[in-house]
C-alpha cells in the first residue's frame, strides 16, 4: 500500500508529459539521413537555384517541429551543401526564408530515412510555385499565386520563428486571397492554440473541417489535441477517432487518439492507440512519455520504466529528461521496498 499511495501522487507529475502536438511530413534526392549514436540521424543536403541547378552559398536553413518551433538552423557551404548532426526520430520542416527568393518549406520524416534532400529555391515573383516534392493537383493549380506566398509566410513565421501573431496576418491574406483554403485556417488553428486562445482555435479548426467536408485529418487531429488540453476528452476522442480513420499512416492521430482514451481512464484502448503511433513514429518522445503516463495509471511499472528507459535514450537532453529521470528512481526505489506478503500458516 505504501507504494500504491506514492504512484499516485507521481500521476500529478506524469501528467505534465502529455504534451500538445501537431504535423506531419515526406522529402527529395542528393543528400539524405544516416542513422548516427544512439538511433539518432545526420541530416545532409543540398540547396540550389531553381533555374539553372546553380548552388546557394550561405543560405539558412532551420529544422523545426509543429510543437517545438525551430529546433536547429544551418547554414551552406560554398557548394550549396548543408547538415544537422544527432537529429532524434520524427517529423519536421525544412524552412528556408532566404531574400530574393521564394520562402520553402519542405517535411521530412525520420522514421523512413529519406534517399536525399534537394532544396530548390526559385527567385521571387514566379508565376505557379508549386512545393518541391509534391504532386500537382487540381486544386493545387486553383489556389492563386499570391494565397500560396501568404501560406508560406505564414508557416515560415508560425513554425520558423514561432511568430504566432505574425503568421495570423499571413495566414487571414491568404484565406482573402483564396477563400476555400482550409488549410491556412487549420494553421490559423494551430498559431492560436499556440498563443493559448482555444475559443478562436476551435473556430478556426471547425471552420476547417466544415470546409474540406471532414476531408483533412491535420485539422481533425489538432482539433483533438485542443479538446484534450481543455480536459475535454469525451470531445475529443472521437474526433480523434475520425482523424485515425482518415488518416491510419499518421501518428499524430493515434496519439492524439491514445490521450483521449486516457483522459477517459481507458487504460488498454489508450495503450493500444500509443503503440500504434509508435509503430508508425518509432522512438517519438512525444508518444513515450504518453504511454509512461498511461502505463503509470494502469499500474504496469515495469512497462512504466521501460518507457521512461527508451524516452531516455532517444532525447537524453529533452526538455522533460530531467523529470523523467527523477520519476524513473522514484518508481525503481520504491519497487525495490516493497515486501512480499508472507505465505499464509496452513489450517490446522
Amino acid at each position: 500500500m505504501r507504494f500504491l499511495r506514492s504512484a499516485a501522487i507521481l500521476v500529478t507529475v506524469a501528467c505534465a508529459f502529455s504534451l500538445p502536438l501537431a504535423a506531419q511530413i515526406a522529402s527529395s534526392a542528393t543528400g539524405g539521413a544516416a542513422p548516427s549514436r544512439r538511433g539518432r540521424y545526420t541530416v545532409t543536403g543540398t540547396v540550389r537555384e531553381a533555374e539553372g541547378n546553380r548552388p546557394l552559398e550561405a543560405v539558412q536553413v532551420d529544422l523545426y517541429t509543429l510543437t517545438a518551433g525551430a529546433v536547429a538552423s544551418a547554414t551552406t557551404n560554398s557548394n550549396g551543401n548543408f547538415a544537422f548532426s544527432d537529429v532524434p526520430p520524427g517529423s519536421y520542416y525544412l524552412v528556408v526564408d532566404e531574400k530574393g527568393y521564394e520562402p520553402l518549406q519542405e517535411e521530412l520524416n525520420l522514421s523512413r530515412a529519406p534517399l536525399g534532400i534537394q532544396l530548390s529555391l526559385r527567385p521571387a515573383g514566379l508565376l505557379d510555385r508549386v512545393p518541391v516534392g509534391d504532386t500537382v493537383s487540381k486544386r493545387q493549380l486553383l489556389i492563386p499565386r499570391r494565397a500560396r506566398e501568404a501560406m508560406e509566410r505564414g508557416l515560415s513565421l508560425l513554425h520558423g520563428k514561432s511568430d504566432y501573431r505574425g503568421s495570423l496576418s499571413q495566414f487571414q491574406r491568404a484565406v482573402r486571397e483564396y477563400p476555400q483554403y482550409y488549410e491556412a485556417y487549420a494553421q490559423m488553428g494551430v498559431a492560436y492554440m499556440n498563443l493559448g486562445d482555444a475559443a478562436q482555435s476551435e473556430k478556426m479548426l471547425r471552420t476547417s473541417i466544415d470546409m474540406s467536408e471532414r476531408g483533412y485529418a491535420d485539422a481533425l487531429f489538432t482539433l483533438a489535441s485542443v479538446y484534450s488540453g481543455e480536459k475535454r476528452f469525451a470531445e475529443a476522442e472521437p474526433v480523434a477517432r475520425e482523424a485515425v480513420k482518415l488518416a491510419p499512416d499518421s501518428w499524430q492521430a493515434h496519439h492524439e487518439l491514445a490521450r483521449a482514451l486516457h483522459g477517459l481512464d481507458q487504460g488498454s484502448s489508450a495503450e493500444a492507440s500509443a503503440l500504434q503511433a509508435l509503430r508508425v513514429e518509432p522512438g517519438n518522445p512525444q508518444t513515450l512519455l504518453l504511454l509512461a503516463n498511461i502505463h503509470l495509471r494502469m499500474r504496469n511499472y515495469a512497462a512504466l520504466i521501460k518507457d521512461l528507459d527508451t524516452y531516455l535514450e532517444v532525447a537524453p537532453d529533452g526538455r522533460d529528461a530531467e523529470q523523467a529521470r527523477q520519476m524513473r528512481e522514484q518508481v525503481l526505489e520504491r519497487m525495490a521496498n516493497i515486501q512480499p506478503r508472507p505465505a499464509a500458516a496452513p489450517d490446522r
